[in-house]
C-alpha cells in the first residue's frame, strides 16, 4: 500500500489549487492515496484529473470553521505526509501551532511572493515545521537557509503530454483566459490558439509556457504576487513564443494586431509536477514512524490571518 498525502489548498486564486492538483495527480499515478482539500471552485479541475477533492463546508468559512474542517478530514484520512501550498500557518492562520501535530512529514509548496511575507511574526517558527520545501519560483531570501529547500520546474495541472494527445481544433482563434473560463482546466483549450490573453498568474502563465502559444499579458496589482514581473521573464522562464505585455485591457486590441501571424513555439512540459512528486515521496520513503493523529482542535489565538482571498476569477 502507498503513503498517504493529504494537500491543502485554499488561497485565493487558481493557482493554489492547480499546483496542489497537478502534483496530487502524479503521486496519486505513483501509487499514492491522495486527498486534495481547496474551494469548490476547484471541482470541476479534480475531476478533470481524477483526484479525490473535498470543499470546506461553508464558503468564505471563518479561520475556526476552516480550521476545524481541516482537522476533522485530517483525522478522517490519517495521512503520512501533508502538503501545503505557500501559506504555513494555513490561508487565514487556521493552521497556527498546528502543523507538526497533522503528519510526520511536512511539504510546503511556494512560488514568487512579497518578499517580506515570510518575515512576519512567528513566520520563521511555521516554517521550521516542514520538512521539505518546494520552490517552484525564486524564493523568498528568508527561505534560503531552509534545510529542505529544493528547486523545481513550475507545476502544472494540464501536461505537455496532456497537450500533444488533443485533438488540435483549426489554429484561428483569440482564447481569452480573462474572464469566465468555459473549458477546465482552460490549458486545454490553448492546442490551436492563435494568442491567449491573460493576466499572467502563475496557472495561466506557466499553461501558456508550456503550449508554447503567443500571448497578450495584462498583469494585474496583487497582494502577494507580482504578475508584471513574471510576465516580464523576471522568475526565470520568459515566454517561448512572441508576446506582448500592457498596461490596461484597452491596450489588448493593438497588441492583438500587432501578433498578427506570430508562430507558436510548440509544446514543452516544464516537469514541475514529476521532479515535485519524486522529491515527496522520497521524503515519505525515509519515514517509518506510524502517521500522527492531529492535536487539540484548539489553536493559539493569533491576532491576523496571513492572507485576503482574492476576487473571484483571480488566477
Amino acid at each position: 500500500m502507498g503513503p498517504r498525502l493529504l494537500f491543502y489548498a485554499c488561497g485565493g486564486g487558481f493557482g493554489h489549487g492547480v499546483r496542489a492538483l497537478g502534483l496530487a495527480r502524479v503521486c496519486r499515478a505513483q501509487g499514492a492515496s491522495v486527498l486534495v482539500l481547496a474551494p469548490r471552485r476547484l471541482e470541476p479541475f479534480a475531476c478533470w484529473a481524477g483526484v479525490p477533492h473535498r470543499a470546506p463546508p461553508v464558503e468564505p468559512p471563518d479561520r475556526s470553521t476552516l480550521r476545524d474542517w481541516v482537522l476533522g478530514e485530517v483525522q478522517a484520512f490519517v495521512p503520512d505526509g501533508v502538503v501545503l501550498d505557500v501559506f504555513p500557518r494555513g490561508v487565514l492562520g487556521e493552521l497556527t501551532g498546528l502543523v507538526e501535530g497533522l503528519a510526520p512529514s511536512r511539504v510546503l509548496v511556494t512560488r514568487h511572493v512579497h518578499p517580506g511575507f515570510y518575515e512576519l511574526p512567528g513566520m520563521g517558527d511555521a516554517l521550521n515545521a516542514f520538512d521539505l520545501v518546494l520552490a517552484t519560483e525564486p524564493p523568498a531570501p528568508v527561505l534560503l537557509d531552509h534545510p529542505g529547500l529544493r528547486r523545481v520546474p513550475p507545476i502544472t495541472l494540464v501536461t505537455g503530454q496532456d497537450l500533444s494527445r488533443r485533438p488540435e481544433p483549426p489554429w484561428s482563434r483569440v482564447l481569452d483566459l480573462t474572464g469566465p473560463l468555459h473549458v477546465l482546466p482552460a490549458g486545454l483549450s490553448m492546442v490551436g490558439a492563435q494568442v491567449v490573453v491573460a493576466h499572467g498568474g502563475y496557472a495561466s502563465y506557466y499553461e501558456i509556457y508550456q503550449a508554447g502559444v503567443p500571448a497578450v499579458v495584462c498583469p494585474r496589482d496583487r497582494p502577494l504576487d507580482d504578475q508584471l514581473r513574471r510576465a516580464c521573464g523576471q522568475f526565470g522562464l520568459p515566454l517561448r513564443a512572441p508576446f506582448e505585455v500592457v498596461s490596461t485591457p484597452d491596450e489588448v486590441p493593438a497588441a492583438l494586431r500587432r501578433l498578427a501571424g506570430a508562430l507558436p513555439a510548440g509544446i514543452l512540459d516544464p516537469g514541475g509536477g514529476m521532479q515535485g512528486a519524486r522529491l515527496v515521496l522520497d521524503l515519505l520513503a525515509t519515514r517509518s514512524t506510524p502517521p500522527l493523529r492531529p492535536v487539540a482542535l484548539r489553536h493559539p489565538e493569533s491576532r491576523r490571518g496571513d492572507w485576503v482571498p482574492a476576487p473571484k476569477g483571480a488566477s
